[in-house]
């Protein structure tokens, strides 16, 4: 019966140490450099791992997000650029397979998806399971742009609604104007949506989009 016990307590230690080891290594992950992100993700094999919290998950997938709008990102080779993809990718379906309504994984499948239909069922995912986080709204917004520019229209339902959630707050209107000046081409499809939104939050905007400009 002791030796039950003490092999169940071995056990249990193991355990609490591989989950303090994963949470470790994803919290100092992404408390890390836009550089030293890009080293990690491109190893081979990769040594970070999804931890098991929803925080530290978030915390990993919202890395993964800030290096993939790095310019350091974008000076690096095919093959490290390629690698940090896959590895995020791999990252954000591990945490499906243990919580396929992770959201938050789904927003980084949306935006490193290399197969537009891939892209496009993970944006509408991700809307499905968090329809009101501002984070995987900017996130969609951005990706969903670009994959109804190519013909993608399940995507059409969620941009307007990301938009629609987004102009009812200052910082989701600060972050739209933003997006409004930093793509020219965006801009006809992106009024015709802020146009459907009450006279208040349309002015609102306006304000922001002046003070972009400036």
């Amino acid at each position: 019966m002791k030796l039950l016990w003490y092999i169940s307590s071995l056990a249990i230690l193991a355990s609490v140490g591989v989950t303090f080891a994963r949470e470790y290594s994803a919290a100092q992950f992404a408390r890390s450099s836009d550089l030293e992100m890009i080293r990690t993700l491109s190893e081979t094999p990769a040594r970070l791992r999804v931890p098991l919290s929803v925080r530290a998950q978030r915390e990993v997938f919202e890395a993964c997000a800030t290096v993939q709008d790095s310019l350091f990102l974008g000076i690096q080779s095919s093959e490290t650029r390629e690698k940090v993809t896959s590895n995020c990718i791999s990252l954000a379906d591990a945490a499906l397979t243990r919580s396929p309504t992770l959201s938050a994984a789904h927003a980084i499948k949306a935006l490193f998806a290399t197969d537009p239909h891939d892209a496009t069922r993970a944006v509408v995912a991700s809307w499905i399971t968090a329809p009101y986080d501002a984070w995987e709204a900017r996130l969609r917004i951005l990706r969903g742009f670009a994959l109804r520019d190519m013909g993608f229209e399940d995507v059409t339902p969620v941009i307007a609604a990301d938009v629609a959630f987004m102009m009812q707050a200052h910082a989701g209107r600060a972050w739209l104007a933003q997006f409004y000046w930093s793509d020219p081409v965006i801009q006809p499809a992106l009024i015709s949506l802020i146009e459907t939104r009450p006279g208040d939050e349309q002015t609102a905007f306006l304000s922001q989009v002046r003070r972009h400009a400036r």
